[in-house]
């Protein structure tokens, strides 16, 4: 008998313990009575049909096998989460004090730009809070030596305070008009600046890149969706990092400030007037958005010695 050649038109993986099925182009089908398709059709199936073997090999590896997968997946995620912090803490120690100086310069230019206005504050009140700032620097001058403080104000953010890359520390208006009083801006300005001699913002900034890097490595998206899902998942990812940055920069600002003679815990008056003002509802939030709770920071400074 001569073959009679036949051109497959659509093939049905053996999901479910089903018989995989073939159409051939004259609309007849052909059931195989088989869990699996003879090697010999492999190479007449359709282009479609390869995704449908790869799913009916995954049916195949069952329940427990594909909870092994789920596992190995998540375990190589978390991993990767887990080395996100020694990794780019390790690659912070290397990056050039000018890099970092105009990744700085470039920030402050860029909350100037949309954010920040020129300071309205009296130079009396200025010359007194850098005279403050001055002293502080000189508690640990290798790691504050190039620091500068500015002022500037801003309405739409309100009362802040914030240390920038390349050692710039910025001190708004309204936080000073909030606080209110020479020693709590003290102790503001000695939280700020243990974040500059710790390279919170530098190690943050580190850190985000990596998460950047590694998007496009696994998704292999365009630029444009890169940056989106960085900034999105960037921040979520590293909520706990900027939590522990908060909780070493109270810290060492409570010994900055007994070394000065001031009043060790004279941030947490800070807690108490933002409570006061905002009745508890900006606890860990708003104010302070990506900050640790006020009681969990309170009870960080109580373990000072």
């Amino acid at each position: 008998m001569k073959p009679y050649p036949i051109k497959i038109v659509h093939a049905s993986a053996p999901l479910a313990g089903t018989n995989p099925r073939l159409t051939i182009e004259d609309g007849n089908i052909l059931h195989l009575l088989t869990d699996t398709i003879p090697d010999a059709l492999i190479d007449h199936l359709p282009a479609s049909m390869s995704r449908w073997q790869a799913l009916h090999r995954f049916e195949q590896v069952g329940l427990k096998g594909m909870f092994v997968v789920m596992l190995l997946i998540v375990g190589i995620l978390y991993g990767f989460r887990l080395s996100i912090e020694p990794i780019a803490d390790f690659a912070t120690k290397f990056i050039p004090p000018e890099y970092e100086q105009a990744i700085g310069k470039a920030t402050l230019s860029q909350l100037d730009l949309f954010l920040f206005k020129t300071s309205t504050l009296e130079s009396d009140s200025k010359q007194r809070i850098e005279e403050i700032f001055i002293n502080l620097k000189a508690l640990d001058p290798d790691k504050t030596v190039s620091t500068q403080l500015v002022f500037r104000s801003s309405p739409a953010i309100g009362p802040n305070a914030f240390a920038l890359p390349g050692n710039i520390i910025v001190l708004l208006d309204e936080m000073v008009e909030f606080a209110d009083d020479e020693d709590l801006i003290a102790a503001i300005m000695a939280h700020e600046l243990a974040h500059v001699t710790k390279r919170h913002a530098m190690r943050y900034i580190t850190r985000s890149s990596l998460l950047a890097v590694a998007a496009a490595i696994i998704f292999g998206a365009d630029d444009s969706l890169i940056e989106e899902f960085a900034s999105m998942g960037s921040g979520l990812a590293l909520a706990k990092y900027s939590r522990k940055f908060e909780l070493e920069a109270d810290q060492q600002g409570a010994e900055y400030m007994q070394r000065l003679g001031l009043d060790a815990y004279k941030i947490s008056k800070l807690f108490d007037m933002i409570e006061a003002e905002c009745e508890g509802a900006c606890d860990g939030g708003g104010f302070f958005t990506s900050h640790p709770s006020f009681a969990e920071r309170r009870s960080n400074l109580s373990n000072l010695e």
